[in-house]
């Protein structure tokens, strides 16, 4: 965590009960313009938390990497054997329509072939 962070973490409580009205976006602004006019006297604690965090981090990395028996970056997984390409599925073509002449129907009895005339 930097020491921007860690004075975050420290002022954010007291900000918020001197100026409830201000939404989380209005807090974070107002420390931001507060960290840039500190002096870098001011800043030492900060900075001195947020080197000690660093060696916690460290230390706590060792242990884990030590415990896993791994390095800290991550294995690359082996790449999977290539699937067979299947043959493409075909096209269904849509179905035309029957050229030629098209036969009436008859209008008294509604068919094709009209045995009542």
């Amino acid at each position: 965590m930097s020491a921007f962070f860690c004075y975050l973490k420290i002022r954010r409580d007291s900000l918020k009960k001197e100026q409830p009205s201000l939404s989380n976006t209005q807090i974070v602004s107002k420390m931001s313009e507060e960290w840039r006019k500190l002096s870098t006297k001011e800043k030492e604690p900060y900075e001195k938390t947020a080197a000690k965090d660093k060696e916690r981090y460290n230390k706590e990395k060792k242990v884990y990497v030590e415990k896993k028996g791994k390095t800290a970056k991550p294995e690359k997984k082996e790449k999977k054997e290539k699937k067979e390409k299947k043959a493409p599925k075909k096209v269904k073509k849509a179905k035309k329509a029957k050229k030629g002449k098209k036969e009436k129907k008859c209008k008294s009895c509604n068919t094709k072939k009209c045995t009542c005339a």
